[in-house]
């Protein structure tokens, strides 16, 4: 429970926070998304509501670790650069989200 309030508040190193937990992390769940997506599993209320929980997980820790990013990089006490593209980058993803919810929306 404590990493958790620590990324929260943003008093993990932007590095840590960044490459560990945001890029890594995501790109695991991300990933493992991917592979229930492709299992063959048959359909039924039980599997499609799996994935909306683990869907919506997902999103949820994206938005958790957007957060906690932005707030490393404003504790961040080395290159400012860094912590800009950090920001940057959090800036970039948020509307690529949006723009993702909005064509899903048309669908």
């Amino acid at each position: 429970m404590d990493i958790i309030k620590a990324l929260w508040r943003g008093d993990l190193r932007l590095v840590t926070t960044y490459w560990l937990y945001g890029a890594l992390g995501i790109f695991l769940l991300n990933f493992a998304l991917i592979v229930l997506e492709e299992f063959p599993l048959p359909p039924s209320t039980l599997t499609t509501s799996f994935l909306f929980l683990y869907t919506g997980f997902v999103f949820l820790y994206w938005v958790f670790m957007c957060v906690a990013i932005w707030r490393s990089s404003l504790k961040y006490e080395g290159s400012m650069w860094w912590a800009a593209l950090a920001r940057l980058f959090v800036v970039l993803g948020v509307i690529k989200m949006v723009a993702e919810l909005v064509n899903l929306s048309k669908v």
